[in-house]
């Protein structure tokens, strides 16, 4: 989808560790635009951003 203000997926996603590691641990097996599979760009910088996941006991109510 794109809009003028509005762009799905993000161009930018595969930059963005706080999108993408939730994203793929829903659906790993998703791909870029560009062909790739999107697990490949977690490298480098993307995990270095400091992104944890939350314990599944922070998670109940």
């Amino acid at each position: 989808m794109k809009t003028p203000r509005l762009r799905i997926p993000h161009p930018d996603l595969c930059k963005r560790a706080f999108a993408l590691v939730p994203l793929l641990e829903l659906a790993p097996e998703l791909f870029g635009a560009d062909g790739r599979a999107l697990g490949a760009s977690l490298t480098g910088e993307l995990l270095d951003q400091g992104i944890e996941t939350a314990s599944t006991e922070a998670c109940r109510v």
